[in-house]
């Protein structure tokens, strides 16, 4: 915790404070422990922290004053189809110092096929998220039944052993499987 604190640039009081919920963390100061932890921001909101390429990692590429030729970006676009994990055609753009719209005028094919293949990655990956919630949420509703506990957040909450907030993927699960009917809610 000390170090995550100091990677960050914030007092580790409050982190702690944080993590034994005394208050609530402002978004700079979580999107900073998020950055300097290289975690997504979005995930640790939806309960369920991944790791991320974090911006700071990433070093911005070198602006030149000229702009890349046309064969140059035209092999830069083929290669961000075989990239993995896949990129979008924004980052490809950022890559080249360009703005998206004008490789979208001039290669559609190959950004079309760049933004399918990247919307398949990630609907892939929030179903894995979703089935990976749904499956915990089983478990927390059969840990906290087998204990004779009301099926309340917070009994939820202490089997997870961290908070789970409001309209977070787990959340929503963890609803959608109470009222599935499998599960009645006290």
């Amino acid at each position: 915790m000390t170090i995550a604190a100091r990677k960050a640039g914030i007092y580790k009081s409050v982190l702690w404070g944080w993590m034994r919920g005394r208050y609530l963390p402002s978004i700079r100061l979580l999107l900073s422990l998020c950055m300097a932890n290289g975690v997504s921001l979005v995930s640790v909101m939806e309960g369920s922290p991944v790791q991320c390429f974090c911006p700071r990692e990433i070093k911005p590429p070198k602006r030149s004053n000229s702009k890349p030729s046309k064969e140059n970006r035209e092999i830069v676009l083929k290669e961000a189809l075989s990239a993995n994990p896949p990129r979008s055609v924004s980052a490809v753009a950022s890559m080249l110092g360009l703005d998206p719209s004008s490789l979208r005028r001039q290669f559609p094919e190959l950004c079309a096929l760049i933004t399918e293949r990247f919307r398949h990655f990630n609907s892939l990956q929030a179903a894995a998220r979703r089935e990976a919630a749904k499956k915990l949420s089983e478990g927390l509703i059969n840990e906290v039944t087998s204990k004779g506990l009301p099926l309340t957040r917070r009994n939820f909450q202490a089997a997870a052993g961290r908070p789970i907030m409001p309209y977070s993927l787990l959340h929503r699960v963890l609803k959608e499987v109470l009222q599935g009917g499998k599960f009645s809610a006290n």
